[in-house]
């Protein structure tokens, strides 16, 4: 992990992470697992914090299964951690199109922390653990590796838990122009600013939204 961390090579970070949490996971204390620090976002590597968020639930799954004595305090805590790391790994693999049906052990490790959470929290409660964290952006998802709370908590008003909510007043409204098509050039015009500042708030719009184009960007901008 220091070499990887000296390369610069944040796709290995992560696959050391995970390397790493899987010795603890299957051969320590799952409750000592070092803890996770997510990637940097790297264009076209979406693979890294997905992983990660597979090994924070299999590290709590782990932890349940591995008490020695009931804790229906610490249980909860990890099965809430197990929902929201499943539903967040969902996030990610739909957004860019990847599965993990092509590798079974992934597959059985994610069925067997799921009904390790389903039988601490219920069935409706993980439904909505794993709801609330497939509305989240890359930051809140990272946040969450990282053991900490989420960037924003999702709005209560069902009809907000667009990750669209999540970027600023300025962020939406350059989307916007970028969706009905102007260059970055026309919109910097129109804003009267540069064409780095275009640029840069069209970086954070597709960073917050999980997409790597304008075509992307444009499928999450409301209509009217």
């Amino acid at each position: 992990m220091a070499d990887t961390t000296a390369a610069g090579a944040e796709w290995a970070f992560a696959w050391s992470h995970l390397i790493c949490g899987l010795a603890v996971i299957w051969h320590g204390d799952p409750n000592e697992l070092p803890p996770i620090t997510p990637p940097r976002q790297q264009p076209g590597d979406h693979w890294g914090l997905m992983y990660l968020m597979h090994l924070m639930a299999w590290a709590g799954s782990a932890a349940i299964r591995k008490r020695a004595a009931p804790a229906p305090h610490a249980d909860r805590d990890a099965a809430l951690r197990i929902g929201r790391a499943l539903g967040g790994a969902s996030r990610l693999r739909e957004r860019y199109g990847v599965t993990s049906s092509a590798l079974p052990p992934f597959r059985d490790a994610d069925g067997d922390a799921e009904s390790v959470a389903v039988a601490v929290l219920g069935r409706e409660t993980y439904a909505e653990t794993f709801a609330a964290a497939q509305t989240l952006g890359y930051d809140d998802l990272a946040a969450l590796v990282a053991n900490q709370e989420p960037v924003a908590a999702a709005p209560d008003d069902p009809e907000d838990t667009s990750p669209w909510t999540s970027l600023t007043a300025t962020e939406q409204e350059v989307a916007r122009l970028a969706a009905s098509g102007l260059s970055d050039a026309q919109i910097a015009r129109r804003r009267v600013c540069s064409v780095r500042t275009v640029e840069k708030h069209l970086e954070n719009a597709r960073r917050k939204l999980l997409v790597d184009s304008r075509r992307g960007i444009a499928q999450w901008v409301p209509e009217g």
